[in-house]
């Protein structure tokens, strides 16, 4: 039989093939010459050559079957936008590993910051035998701040915007309390990143900006008409238009 020792992996497919002249009946039925067998565990394989003069020659093949390399991952399959995450391969002692998917490495645990949701897979080798596949899916989780506050202003007025989420704060204006004053001469756009202290909230502490857009309107100028002279007793209509948009004569 050729060949008469194999090692394979668990289920692999290993062609027998026996020689000599006559019929064959190998120990599992077949009676072809090859035979094609995927065993589960070391199995030791015979045939019988029969010749026409009814002459019987045995010969045997045995295959070792290596144990199945297998692999699972453990890490968070959750986390904090900005925040990072190890992932770790489990497998047999001595076995070699092969990530791939949003991250490619060897090592056995890896670390990885994603900033959408990520697909990671791994296999491990073992005595040339590769396991089945493992998958994680790692999400993301977004947390925003947010801001109140007036959003239309006359010009020359002040007004206050809060961050309502938040430990620390940085403003587009450099201020870093969690209020300021504002001023603006013209429409402007305000934003302001956030992040909690880690013992009021241990996850999550980064907040993503969140953005205010704030209006500035003309102030009107009041126009109650020309001056008039009139007599005592008698009547006048007196009235103007005012000179900026939103204002009225009342």
């Amino acid at each position: 039989i050729f060949p008469d020792t194999v090692f394979s992996c668990y289920a692999d497919s290993i062609t027998l093939t026996a020689s000599g002249n006559g019929s064959y009946l190998w120990n599992t039925g077949d009676t072809t010459a090859s035979i094609i067998v995927s065993p589960f565990d070391t199995t030791l394989y015979y045939v019988e050559v029969i010749s026409q003069y009814g002459c019987i020659d045995t010969a045997t093949a045995i295959i070792n079957v290596n144990p199945p390399s297998f692999v699972y991952i453990t890490g968070a399959d959750q986390i904090c936008n900005g925040d990072s995450t190890v992932l770790t391969a489990n497998g047999p002692s001595g076995a070699t590993y092969q990530w791939w998917g949003d991250m490619t490495d060897t090592l056995q645990s890896i670390t990885v910051s994603p900033t959408n949701t990520a697909i990671y897979f791994v296999t491990a080798t073992l005595n040339g035998c590769v396991s089945d596949t493992d998958s994680i899916i790692v999400n993301i989780t977004y947390l925003y701040a947010s801001i109140i506050g007036d959003t239309v202003l006359c010009r020359g007025d002040t007004a206050y915007l809060t961050a309502l989420e938040g430990s620390y704060f940085l403003w587009s204006t450099m201020d870093t309390t969690q209020t300021i004053a504002i001023f603006p001469d013209s429409n402007t756009i305000y934003w302001v990143s956030a992040t909690w202290d880690t013992t009021i909230s241990p996850t999550c502490s980064i907040l993503l900006p969140d953005t205010i857009t704030v209006m500035v309107f003309d102030n009107p100028i009041a126009n109650a008409g020309t001056d008039t002279t009139f007599c005592i007793g008698s009547s006048v209509t007196i009235g103007g238009t005012p000179t900026a948009s939103g204002g009225d004569s009342s």
